[in-house]
């Protein structure tokens, strides 16, 4: 999967951060969404720790304005 692109929606936490965390450790590149800020960057921060490429992007998928 190196190389490869995700987009985890709920990814501050629970079963979202723990996907994102085993994509990390393939080599996927990730955009971590979610509603929390902090949860969502301390995503990006343990993902980065586990060698994989991540960016945060703050939204809530239940408004069609910041889908």
């Amino acid at each position: 999967m190196q190389g490869k692109t995700a987009i985890i929606t709920g990814g501050g936490s629970g079963f979202g951060r723990e996907v994102g965390l085993m994509l990390a450790k393939k080599g996927v590149n990730l955009t971590i969404v979610d509603i929390s800020k902090e949860h969502g960057e301390e995503t990006v921060r343990l993902c980065k720790e586990q060698g994989g490429n991540a960016i945060f992007v703050q939204a809530d998928v239940g408004k069609v304005e910041d889908v």
